[in-house]
């Protein structure tokens, strides 16, 4: 969740929290949810011009409070407090065969995690 920065993480061996940094501190009020600022904090931090503190700060600006990855599904959705909503879909950069169960990689994550694919729902090429 942001701005905490926790991530939990649901695995074939249990659940899993892990709590980072958090990009902010003190009563704030949340940013209304701006998709346009969304893609471009996740567009800047996929060509590598922002550190992963900073796009964490980037969506949260954004109106971003929480984000699920799915592996298995290769999606990444952002969700504004009001349940504004936008889902990132990716492609693998490499052609690799991946295991149907794997007890981490094939977790579902809640929060905060680093994904490293290159492709969007709406078909743009970052």
């Amino acid at each position: 969740t942001l701005p905490a920065a926790q991530s939990v993480y649901s695995t074939d061996a249990g659940p899993v929290v892990q709590l980072g940094t958090p990009v902010s501190s003190g009563t704030q009020d949340i940013p209304a949810f701006n998709r346009d600022a969304v893609i471009q904090a996740i567009r800047t931090n996929q060509a590598g011009e922002s550190t992963f503190p900073e796009f964490l700060a980037a969506v949260f600006l954004a109106g971003v409070i929480r984000y699920v990855v799915d592996f298995d599904a290769r999606t990444v959705s952002y969700y504004g407090i009001d349940g504004d909503n936008y889902i990132e879909s990716y492609r693998s950069r490499h052609r690799l065969k991946i295991p149907k169960r794997l007890p981490i990689s094939s977790a579902r994550s809640h929060g905060t995690a680093s994904v490293c694919y290159d492709h969007n729902v709406d078909g743009e090429s970052p």
